[in-house]
């Protein structure tokens, strides 16, 4: 419908009666390159018109060329077409569920179909707000799954004929649809989850045993040097009391040198003798002296 415009070919024509060119689709999006485009009635002189089951047809005609500025015949064909085309729904999602598929499909060859879904209250079902104004789609199919969050929805759908007449008829069972949608599982964030939490843990494990093993190498160092150091004092404790021995054995030596042989004596000097001389000179005179007295 929208953005249709002529093609530019050189000779190539489809075979139609009338000698339309090809037409090329500048589709817009959410609109795919087979639709059929909208042409729009100008105004023209010397048309012709026929009665044909039950509609009017315009044949021909002469009319103004919008670049040229000229008038030419043109061979195409129109009739006015008022019928509201039918919507319906034909593949909907299972209340309290996670499907999230819908397919429209409408009774006339060629239509768009534009959806619009409502948030409305879970016991009540009115309106609570709008989630999404109307959004044109193909009908092929509307996939929620990536941007619905979990709750309860209304959707409403409607289609556009060629001729632009909208179904604007709602119908529970025809073109509106109110389900409550469970959203699935993410397992794919759940299992990253869980592994980035089992990474962690190993993480974690791996870094305590690090550190205790860490702790015991310290400990085995410490262990070591201390008996290190201890093996370091004995030796020298031994090498001081080596020491001390070779002194003590030199000094008896010297007294062994010195002292006499058991069994003798050690004879009086001259002074001592001397002085038990007078001693026993004196007593002798003291005597005498007694005896004179007497």
């Amino acid at each position: 419908y929208d953005g249709c415009r002529q093609a530019e070919l050189a000779e190539e024509q489809y075979a139609h009666l009338d000698q339309i060119p090809a037409l090329d689709v500048q589709a817009e999006q959410g609109i795919v390159p087979d639709l059929t485009c909208r042409w729009q009635f100008s105004a023209r002189n010397n048309i012709g018109a026929i009665h044909f089951q039950s509609k009017l047809y315009v044949v021909g005609g002469e009319i103004l060329h919008p670049v040229e500025s000229v008038l030419g015949s043109s061979g195409d064909t129109w009739y006015r077409d008022d019928t509201v085309p039918v919507t319906l729904i034909t593949t909907k999602p299972e209340d309290d569920t996670s499907d999230s598929l819908f397919v429209f499909e409408c009774d006339e060859p060629a239509c768009l179909f534009e959806y619009m879904i409502e948030v409305v209250d879970e016991d009540t079902d009115e309106v609570v707000s709008t989630f999404a104004e109307w959004t044109k789609t193909t009908g092929v199919g509307l996939d929620y799954v990536d941007w619905l969050p979990g709750g309860r929805y209304r959707l409403r759908a409607r289609a556009i004929d060629p001729s632009g007449n909208v179904d604007n008829v709602f119908d529970e069972s025809r073109n509106q649809h109110t389900w409550t949608y469970v959203p699935k599982i993410p397992l794919a964030l759940i299992l990253s989850i869980l592994f980035a939490f089992l990474l962690m843990i190993v993480a974690v494990f791996l870094e305590i045993r690090r550190r205790k093993k860490k702790a015991a190498l310290e400990r085995y160092a410490l262990k070591r040097m201390r008996r290190k150091f201890k093996g370091m004092q004995k030796k020298n404790q031994k090498a001081r009391e080596a020491k001390a021995g070779k002194g003590k054995g030199k000094g008896k030596d010297k007294d062994k040198k010195g002292k006499p042989a058991d069994g003798a004596t050690k004879p009086r000097t001259s002074k001592s003798a001397g002085k038990v001389g007078a001693g026993k000179a004196k007593s002798t005179k003291a005597k005498a002296s007694g005896a004179q007295k007497t």
